[in-house]
């Protein structure tokens, strides 16, 4: 038994291609700025005979988004042993992953920005069970933060509303949270990605109201309240 392989290398750029972009986050005209192509041909022979063929096409591009200038690396793998099939293409960094807030430096403790980033992580790598029990933490962590006290994180979110800091309604959702939380951590419950991400989305909007937006309306002239004459 033996195997053949050949390989065949070229260089190319300046085509334009269609690809999503991280910024964008649509599909944008993209310029390859260079390009390596590399063909892959191998032949198997066994002992009695048999051949067996395998061809792989792979393209490694590095691309230029021509709408903000993203810079971004994409690669295109088809492989196929005798039936063509779908090219696989990848993209780095990967447009769909989920990335802080702008503003969240202004979070006052490094402990819920941490706990945040890694909980971010998770969500990226699909590790939804821990991406689940991350944002229960950053819940506790945010009553923590504003010494909101309770029994329980039920409570606490109750006296959230009683505080003035979330209405009735924003309550009820923060419950919702904590239960896929609870869920999550005793009951190793998997949630669905789309569950996971409504979830952060909701943790992002008691960001921007606790920390983010009060420190954008204070350092804003506009807002400034003239003292009276």
């Amino acid at each position: 038994m033996s195997w053949k392989t050949s390989r065949n290398v070229t260089y190319s750029n300046g085509e334009i291609i269609q690809s999503v972009c991280i910024l964008c986050k649509c599909s944008t005209n993209h310029k390859i700025l260079t390009s390596v192509n590399v063909k892959t041909h191998s032949d198997y022979e066994d002992v009695s005979g048999y051949v067996d063929v395998f061809h792989e096409w792979a393209e490694h591009q590095v691309i230029e988004c021509l709408g903000c200038s993203k810079v971004s690396f994409r690669e295109e793998i088809t492989s196929s042993d005798g039936i063509i099939e779908m090219p696989e293409i990848n993209l780095y960094p990967n447009p769909s992953q989920r990335y802080p807030l702008r503003d969240i430096s202004l979070i006052p403790r490094d402990d819920i920005k941490n706990i945040y980033s890694e909980t971010l992580k998770a969500i990226n790598n699909d590790q939804l069970i821990l991406a689940g029990i991350g944002i229960r933490i950053i819940l506790e962590a945010i009553m923590q933060e504003q010494q909101i006290n309770g029994d329980n994180l039920a409570q606490k979110i109750n006296n959230l509303v009683k505080q003035g800091i979330v209405t009735k309604k924003d309550a009820d959702i923060l419950d919702k949270i904590r239960r896929i939380g609870n869920n999550s951590a005793h009951s190793i419950r998997a949630y669905s990605s789309e569950e996971i991400k409504v979830a952060i989305d909701v943790i992002e909007h008691l960001f921007e109201r606790i920390y983010i937006i009060p420190h954008r309306i204070a350092n804003n002239v506009a807002f400034q309240i003239e003292k009276p004459l």
